[in-house]
């Protein structure tokens, strides 16, 4: 019998984004990364930009940026982030 209280679930996608989106960030997957390989992905977190010219609402600019400079997190980082200080 498997003790599913003692093995923590891995962090869904999802619900990640959701969370994100409440606090004003997008997560954007690395464009390398494998279309199916979601938990082996590297991601950032993004703020949108809706204000004056050149506004990037998808976080692209921003997340292509971070990930020129080797930048990404995997989804347990990113979880960790988001609920930090919670």
């Amino acid at each position: 019998m498997v003790d599913t209280m003692s093995t923590p679930a891995a962090p869904n996608l999802f619900q990640l984004r959701r969370l994100a989106r409440k606090q004003g960030y997008l997560i954007v997957k690395s464009p390398e990364a494998d279309s199916g390989a979601e938990e082996q992905a590297l991601y950032v977190l993004v703020i949108p930009d809706f204000a004056g010219k050149g506004t990037d609402p998808s976080g692209a600019s921003a997340a292509e940026a971070a990930f020129a400079h080797g930048a990404g997190m995997t989804l347990e980082e990113i979880s960790a982030e988001l609920t930090r200080g919670g």
